[in-house]
């Protein structure tokens, strides 16, 4: 089965449903792709700022926004949805702002581009593609706020997947997390053997269960993605804190057993 910590895709896609649901706009969910980019490339690089961190992320954001954009568009045939952006959005109106600011002052526009005549001009304008566009020269890739008000959700899944993931996984490969989903999956695979015939069985193998919740974190979206549940956590926390044992304990005598599940080796006794 497939997992987010293995795919990279998925990961992507449950990264960004989280800031969804928690209701954030583009532009924050922007703000902490260009965040994860710099604090994940920061630890990789052993870099701690003289002051807070926040504080020099928020006074330094725009130019390690338009350095992680300038990463990308060296490598910009990997990122198809970035490409289309800048082919069909950023492409054109930087088109017609070249164009704009040759035609009220060519004398100018020529002098801060380095041409000689008008026809260099606008050969240049006119054979801007995204081959020969210089990142740092648009407007859009000098601020977090500008990107964001086009950008669009397959983009930032791609953000997500091919910039941030790597880096992610840079960070938490090497103390173990995959071993951490390997141990989560075998948990799974015992609890979905489980018999409910075998209640002692069933009862310890749900004790490992829900230790390797409070281990693993949100590691239960693993689970979760495979049950296609949506409230494992909340379950596992009412069998935590002891929730079904009055009602598990009357339905076992209802049915002729005595159990305590207050016990710490539950044995079950047959009454009568």
């Amino acid at each position: 089965m497939d997992h987010a910590i293995l795919n990279p895709k998925l990961w992507a896609v449950r990264s960004l449903k989280q800031y969804e649901d928690e209701e954030d706009n583009m532009e924050n969910i922007l703000h902490t792709i260009v965040y994860d980019y710099w604090e994940y490339g920061r630890r990789l690089n052993n870099f701690s700022p003289e002051q807070n961190k926040l504080s020099y992320y928020e006074k330094h954001q725009d130019t390690i926004f338009t350095k992680m954009m300038l990463e990308i568009s060296r490598n910009i045939d990997n990122f198809p949805e970035f490409k289309y952006y800048v082919e069909n959005l950023v492409l054109p109106d930087q088109k017609l702002f070249y164009q704009e600011d040759f035609d009220d002052n060519p004398e100018d526009f020529k002098e801060s581009h380095g041409f000689k005549t008008d026809e260099e001009a606008q050969q240049f304008i006119d054979k801007l593609n995204i081959n020969n566009f210089d990142f740092t020269n648009s407007i859009v890739f000098q601020g977090i706020n500008e990107f964001a008000n086009a950008a669009t959700e397959p983009l930032l899944v791609e953000l997500f997947e091919k910039f941030i993931f790597p880096l992610w996984f840079q960070i938490w490969e090497p103390q173990g997390i995959v071993d951490t989903r390997n141990n989560v999956q075998e948990v799974y695979d015992n609890l979905k053997a489980s018999s409910p015939d075998v209640f002692g069985n069933l009862f310890a193998r749900t004790n490992i269960a829900l230790n390797t919740a409070h281990q693993t974190g949100s590691m239960l979206d693993h689970v979760e993605n495979l049950t296609g549940s949506d409230n494992l956590k909340v379950v596992l926390k009412g069998l935590t804190d002891g929730e079904y044992n009055e009602q598990w304990d009357n339905e076992l005598n209802e049915h002729g057993f005595y159990q305590s599940t207050k016990q710490t080796n539950p044995k079950i006794q047959q009454l009568g």
